[in-house]
């Protein structure tokens, strides 16, 4: 799988320190995300003895950046890495990245979805907790440094290329929300749920864009429950218009970024 990494800078030129972090967090990123895809595991290390490895392609002309290619010599999870094909694989990845700087990522095809829920419930915690510590903490180096965005795009035919995210100076903030123990309580509808982690997305009432929601580890009770609930309200809301969509009564604390910005939301009940 091929994989453009484009630091987006007039300059044609970057800092070689931060440089050389991003690249090397942004494709330790990916390989993460596909070693989960294809393994259902999450190695804690890149080391010589990883089944899927990153390999340095060639740079091209315009704004800084290099092709990089994720893959394994190991020929059942080749074939699998085939089967998925990069289509589907770079919607994963671009969902895993997007889950861990608490973003909304673009609708997902079926097959994608489908993938998602073939990872196991603690591997996908796992994982989204590795991308939060080295991997993107590297990947916004040049970013939160420079100013400069990173593009992360996959290959999906000799001259077609498909945006998997963009990491900005946002994405630095991103990674290091406090808990408020403010309990909020709202009315929202489900517009996204991961049915494996309990994690998803939100709407509130009133408002236009979406947020992350979650739950704390100590309401293992409410999440079985909520899986539940929020499944059947997400199906419910599916192809209606929003004047006829449900909401649900809910009870939560949340993830706030200095600003005093919500991104994310534990639920501690509903009804």
């Amino acid at each position: 799988m091929k994989l453009d990494l484009i630091i987006q800078t007039e300059e044609h030129a970057v800092d070689m320190k931060t440089g050389l972090e991003t690249i090397s967090g942004a494709s330790e990123a990916v390989r993460s995300v596909v070693e989960a895809v294809i393994t259902d595991k999450v190695s804690h290390r890149n080391t010589s003895a990883n089944k899927v490895r990153n390999k340095m392609m060639e740079s091209f002309e315009g704004s800084y950046g290099l092709v990089f290619e994720v893959g394994t010599e190991e020929p059942e999870l080749k074939a699998k890495l085939a089967r998925i094909g990069n289509e589907t694989m770079s919607q994963v990845i671009g969902y895993f990245m997007s889950e861990a700087l608490y973003l909304e990522c673009p609708p997902l095809s079926v097959a994608a979805t489908q993938q998602i829920k073939e990872i196991s419930a603690e591997t996908q915690v796992i994982l989204i907790d590795k991308l939060r510590r080295s991997p993107l903490q590297n990947a916004v180096s040049v970013p939160s440094s420079y100013g400069h965005n990173v593009v992360l795009k996959t290959h999906t035919g000799e001259f077609d290329r498909r945006e998997i995210i963009t990491l900005s100076q946002n994405s630095k903030t991103n990674l290091s929300p406090k808990t408020n123990k403010e309990v909020i309580n709202f009315r929202a509808c489900i517009t996204r749920l991961n049915i494996n982690t309990g994690n998803g997305r939100l709407l509130i009432e009133g408002e236009n864009e979406t947020v992350a929601f979650g739950f704390p580890s100590a309401y293992r009770e409410v999440r079985v429950a909520a899986k539940k609930r929020f499944s059947e309200n997400l199906d419910k809301n599916n192809g209606i218009s929003s004047d006829k969509w449900e909401y649900i009564d809910i009870v939560a604390t949340s993830l706030r970024l200095k600003s005093g910005h919500i991104i994310k939301y534990l639920i501690s009940g509903f009804e």
